[in-house]
């Protein structure tokens, strides 16, 4: 594997080299190597003393999620335990940077194999936890010399997985020692990591990610900056939206005159702003009530702070899961949860819980040829909006339980805690 080996970390260096040129132009890639500047004083400093942390990775702020139920099982239940967080992307860092269940929270370096020795040199931790699908593999590599104990959650090893195609698949596939246990999302992961790599240690836990909108649901509080703003019912809100949801959503409401609209966009920039100025002239924007409690909002509002999408839900009739129409769509069962009819776009064939709340029609895929008229409808007949709401709600609780798994085999196979 040693040609396998080069060429991975001569892409790791390359991977490296185009960020940091995209960092003189772009935002998010100037954070990510300011993020990472002077990594090693930086960790040594918060970190080294610490005895021996359990560490958990998330690429960004949605796979972080899926970590959270077992963060703070750890902290209620042991809470002397220090807790160390690194995320791969500034936007999960941003948004996350405060969590309070964490001890330290910061960036993963990039993954050569002297900044693998060198963080778990720093950091020896008790415990390595890795959400859906990080992997590094010279960090897995340096683990499994060091022989940290090491688990996969909420992993995701689809029929073209790296694990099982392509020229790094023996690379991969002997990464997957690394791991104490895997606990898989789905059934087609279980069979593929069994029957394609011969892994055995691999558990069916299904998607933490249930248990945390179920927390988030049972824990909510009112909005209580928003809630005198908000717009009339029945309201339709666009949750982690992109300019060609925004687009659609355009379309949509002028034939909608009984509804009211909340929009929450993905990203907050000024320039994003514009663009929803000019679709939504009448809108009125949260930041614009911050500077001035007397404005009232008509019939559009839009949410330009970050941090409560999961709570701002609650409010909708209906959500459009933003998305859709590009890279892929966000979290649907944070809208789930709370028994809301969703819509969205054709980018969801990835997502396994998306292809499941349609298949219990819970909600409405629209690709880019969908007839405004069909959308319209389903939006105006309450009896379908009625019943794939209470779809919804009964998918996400049926599902519950996957952080208990989890926890069980911690407590049961290992004295880490």
């Amino acid at each position: 594997m040693v040609i396998e080996n080069y060429l991975y970390n001569l892409g790791v260096k390359f991977y490296g080299l185009g960020i940091y040129a995209a960092s003189l132009w772009i935002k998010k890639a100037h954070l990510w190597i300011q993020g990472r500047k002077n990594w090693k004083e930086i960790l040594s400093s918060n970190v080294s003393k610490y005895h021996k942390p359990i560490w958990f990775h998330a690429a960004s702020s949605g796979e972080f999620e899926q970590a959270k139920p077992i963060i703070e099982w750890i902290k209620t239940n042991y809470p002397h335990q220090k807790i160390l967080v690194t995320f791969f992307s500034p936007s999960g860092y941003e948004l996350c940077k405060k969590y309070k269940y964490a001890d330290f929270i910061t960036y993963l370096p990039l993954d050569t194999p002297q900044n693998a020795k060198d963080f778990l040199d720093i950091v020896q931790p008790k415990m390595a936890v890795f959400i859906k699908y990080e992997f590094w593999l010279n960090f897995l590599l340096e683990i499994q010399i060091r022989q940290i104990p090491c688990i996969l959650i909420s992993g995701v090893f689809r029929d073209n997985s790296p694990f099982f195609k392509g020229f790094l698949k023996s690379l991969y596939q002997n990464a997957l020692s690394s791991y104490n246990q895997i606990f898989v999302q789905d059934e087609n992961s279980l069979k593929n990591l069994k029957n394609k790599s011969n892994y055995q240690n691999v558990t069916l836990a299904g998607d933490t990610r249930f248990d945390r909108v179920i927390q988030i649901y049972q824990d909510w509080k009112p909005i209580i900056e928003i809630e005198n703003y908000l717009p009339n019912k029945p309201i339709l809100m666009l949750g982690s939206s992109w300019l060609p949801d925004e687009i659609w959503f355009q379309k949509i409401y002028s034939n909608l005159p009984n509804w009211s609209l909340v929009i929450v966009p993905h990203e907050i920039s000024e320039n994003h702003n514009q663009k929803l100025k000019k679709l939504f002239p009448d809108a009125v924007f949260y930041s614009s009530i911050e500077n001035n409690h007397e404005l009232e909002v008509q019939r559009i509002l839009i949410i330009d702070k970050m941090g409560w999408l999961s709570r701002l839900y609650y409010y909708a009739d209906a959500v459009w899961i933003g998305g859709g129409f590009g890279v892929g769509i966000h979290n649907t069962l944070e809208a789930a949860v709370y028994g809301k009819p969703l819509f969205f776009g054709p980018n969801h064939k990835k997502f396994h819980e998306a292809i499941s709340l349609i298949e219990n029609k819970a909600a409405f895929p629209i690709q880019k040829d969908t007839k405004l008229e069909e959308i319209i409808n389903k939006l105006q007949n309450k009896e379908t909006l009625k019943l794939a709401g209470e779809a919804s709600q009964r998918y996400v609780f049926t599902h519950q339980g996957a952080s208990q798994k989890i926890i069980e085999w911690i407590k049961k196979t290992s004295a880490l805690l």
